[in-house]
């Protein structure tokens, strides 16, 4: 129970990460909160991005550690939680005119296999939510 536990709370303490990376980290905001070619509207959905990581990491660790007389339920309740920012920010890359870089970016970081590095990261955090998942439940 102490491994996945720890899977989840490594996820759901990630979704802080855009917080870090678009508003803090000076390379990545300056292509996010501190672009200057992005409306406030943008950044306003940005903002919203990034914060929702944070409130939805901190509900996890809650449900977590906090909550008494811990289930089985909780646990998936936990995993769900800290699965929202990674899944949706998977599934936002599949709505018309969006893209993981702006072309002015184009080519700053990275890509493996063909894809953005972000796109990896939200495959990897579901990941290990699932390796978290078959622990509790399969092993």
């Amino acid at each position: 129970m102490v491994i996945e536990n720890c899977l989840v709370s490594f996820v759901a303490v990630m979704g802080f990460g855009g917080m870090v990376a678009d508003l803090i980290a000076p390379k990545s905001a300056a292509q996010h909160i501190f672009n200057p070619l992005w409306k406030p509207h943008a950044k306003l959905h940005n903002a919203q991005a990034f914060i929702s990581g944070v409130i939805l990491g901190i509900i996890a660790l809650c449900v977590l550690f906090l909550k008494p007389n811990f289930t089985s339920f909780d646990f998936v309740l936990a995993v769900a939680i800290s699965s929202v920012y990674w899944v949706a920010m998977l599934l936002a890359s599949f709505v018309p005119q969006t893209a993981w870089v702006d072309p002015e970016f184009e080519g700053y970081w990275p890509e493996l296999l063909g894809k953005d590095l972000n796109f990896w990261l939200c495959i990897f955090m579901v990941t290990i939510l699932l390796i978290a998942l078959t622990l509790r439940f399969l092993l």
